[in-house]
């Protein structure tokens, strides 16, 4: 990077740095609020009921019925 075309925080105006700082909480928050997004899609996913074919595997496997879930075909997948 050159060096000669970065502007230090002292340099800077208060409303360049107000304005500055206002752009990385927005996007501190909507970074925070997709992660918290994801988070509550993947619980949702992995406590639904597998489909047939892997009901099957699972139960084969050992697994008991009342733990039967995405989750434990996913723990057992890996």
């Amino acid at each position: 990077m050159n060096e000669q075309n970065l502007i230090k925080n002292k340099d800077r105006t208060p409303s360049e740095l107000r304005e500055i700082t206002s752009k990385g909480g927005k996007a501190s928050g909507e970074s925070r609020r997709r992660k918290r997004d994801a988070r509550s899609l993947m619980k949702l996913i992995l406590s639904l009921t597998p489909d047939t074919e892997d009901w099957n595997v699972l139960s084969a496997s050992g697994v008991p019925m009342e733990q039967i879930d995405n989750k434990s075909l996913l723990l057992l997948a890996l």
